[in-house]
């Protein structure tokens, strides 16, 4: 059999050879080619800005987060998790859900004490939205035990979370429990790196 030898044509080739030469070199990537010294001078100012930014840039181990959340505590001394929960937590709960951009909240009772976290909408304003937490609480206030404290809302910041708690139980009178958290609070404050440690349901 006779072999088949494909027929190019030289000048056809040249041609296009020269005419994509020709757009290369008139093309942004041809004048980084032909000026190579440019091109390495803005690489090597590329490297220098990165490595600027690297170590200009402030930077935190524990960064402060920014998102909507607020508290609301109410000690009632003395009391039990049930009454509580009763007396207390509904009440607010009642209020706190009606209460505009809340995006959730949760409560809690406890010996004493009665919490609700709660949670904005992302793009709510903060400062209006605490205060319409505020008026929501007045509004439960009367509803409240006597012998109940006043309530307490307040803008949570994620640098305020308490890192340990601890809860004073026992076969003790409240008086001698508050002693006993009154001593201890005065040792944690007096610790290096310690900003505050609260007490909460004490009488």
């Amino acid at each position: 059999m006779k072999e088949l030898i494909p027929h190019f044509d030289e000048e056809s080739v040249e041609e296009d050879i020269e005419q994509g030469l020709e757009q290369t070199r008139h093309s942004l990537a041809g004048f980084f080619i032909r000026k190579f010294r440019i091109t390495y001078l803005l690489l090597f100012l590329v490297i220098c800005t990165g490595l600027f930014a690297i170590v200009a840039l402030p930077k935190e181990a524990e960064p402060e987060i920014q998102i909507p959340f607020a508290a609301v505590t109410v000690v009632y001394p003395g009391a039990n998790p049930i009454d509580v929960e009763e007396l207390v937590l509904e009440e607010l709960e009642e209020r706190i859900k009606n209460v505009d951009n809340v995006k959730v909240f949760n409560g809690s009772a406890g010996i004493g004490v009665a919490t609700v976290s709660v949670e904005f909408e992302a793009e709510a304003d903060v400062d209006t939205s605490i205060t319409d937490l505020k008026d929501a609480v007045d509004q439960a206030k009367p509803f409240l035990p006597e012998a109940a404290e006043e309530p307490i809302v307040s803008e949570v910041s994620f640098n305020d979370i308490p890192i340990v708690t601890y809860s004073l139980v026992g076969a003790y009178t409240d008086q001698e429990l508050k002693i006993f958290a009154d001593t201890l609070q005065t040792a944690f404050e007096g610790m290096k790196d310690v900003s505050k440690a609260p007490i909460l349901g004490g009488i």
